[in-house]
């Protein structure tokens, strides 16, 4: 079968360890005539490699693509693609492409339109395939694909009407750019205190039609945006920093949270918000809970097989609770002991 290239194949892959397991993998890809090797993988795309899916010489189409300009190196993080061939089918690298740079890449728009390489050995003559841009951020970064992936933004407020990017493909090359979501919840402000000083923070869940995340501000940013956040508000947040997601302090599925920058943009969204969702959920059988790990957050649908009397106690602080336990069933045929302390009943 014979292949023409207009966006790319793989020609390897390396794999790399991530802090909190999160690794991930740098692809080496060519057009046949060009070949660039930072190219990173989605994380919730790993699953294709140690599956075969993804292979040494696959033909792939790029469906939806991050560039950005970092350290003076051009990274591409490839947040969805299709599988056209299979690296065994193909079996031969395609052409003898050369390292892409950005000189080559001017020289080649210099001289025109180039001729692709084919598996069958001859060439294709056609134009390189046209990506659409849906977000620029700055003129070092760029959110290219199918258009539904940077679905516009109305908000009445100081008006954004850009576009933005969904909450699960936000990751650290993609940091400047806007998102458009709900605050489901908002912690109270705590403080610290140590040997470098004092502050203070409060954290906010965010979600979109996409995903959840967790952002946190700390000190100016909790004078300057508290008091005006509402949980079940919509906004567009801009200028944030993304990193890799605490699993001691963030049990949210996100792989990364978000920092409130020095020049930190929150944007009330006063109408178009019944795209975004309230509430998100992901149900669990009552009889798989037991297979989960210590301190995961889970969503249970049950009926109430028995409530517990009301109990007053002290905590080792020295505060007074009260509290009374619940007894769960669910169509698994198991039953659960809720203690009732950081979760949320809502009655169908």
């Amino acid at each position: 079968m014979t292949y023409n290239l207009t966006s790319g194949a793989v020609g390897g892959f390396k794999k790399i360890a991530g802090q909190g397991g999160n690794d991930r993998y740098r692809l080496n890809i060519s057009d046949g005539i060009h070949s660039h090797t930072f190219a990173m993988l989605a994380t919730q795309l790993n699953h294709m490699i140690p599956e075969g899916k993804l292979d040494t010489n696959a033909i792939i189409r790029v469906d939806k693509i991050v560039s950005n300009s970092v350290s003076e190196r051009r990274v591409l993080i490839l947040l969805e693609l299709s599988i056209i061939a299979k690296g065994t089918d193909v079996a031969n690298k395609i052409g003898n492409p050369v390292q892409w740079t950005e000189q080559t890449a001017s020289l080649s728009n210099n001289i025109g339109t180039p001729t692709r390489p084919t598996t069958n050995g001859t060439s294709n003559t056609r134009p390189a395939s046209t990506l659409t841009t849906s977000y620029g951020g700055g003129g070092n970064s760029a959110f290219y694909g199918k258009s539904s992936g940077a679905p516009k933004s109305t908000c009445i407020g100081e008006m954004h009407t850009g576009p933005v990017v969904p909450i699960r493909d936000l990751n650290p090359y993609n940091s400047r750019c806007a998102i458009r979501a709900r605050v489901t919840n908002k912690s109270d402000v705590r403080t610290w205190s140590n040997a470098r000083g004092d502050g203070k923070l409060f954290n906010i869940d965010i979600l979109d039609d996409s995903g959840e995340i967790r952002m946190t501000g700390f000190n100016n940013s909790v004078d300057q945006f508290f008091d005006t956040l509402e949980i079940g508000a919509v906004y567009v947040f801009k200028n944030f920093q993304v990193k890799n997601a605490n699993p001691a302090f963030n049990r949210l599925p996100h792989d990364y949270e978000l920092s409130m920058g020095n020049d930190m943009q929150i944007i009330p969204c006063l109408v178009d918000t019944s795209s975004i969702p309230t509430a998100t959920y992901n149900f669990v059988d009552i009889a798989k809970i037991e297979d989960l790990l210590k301190d995961n957050l889970v969503d249970v649908i049950g009926i109430c097989k028995q409530r517990g009397e009301v109990v007053t106690f002290t905590s080792r602080a020295g505060k007074e609770f009260t509290k009374r336990d619940i007894f769960l069933v669910d169509k698994s045929n198991r039953e659960v002991k809720i203690k009732p302390t950081h979760f949320i009943f809502i009655c169908l």
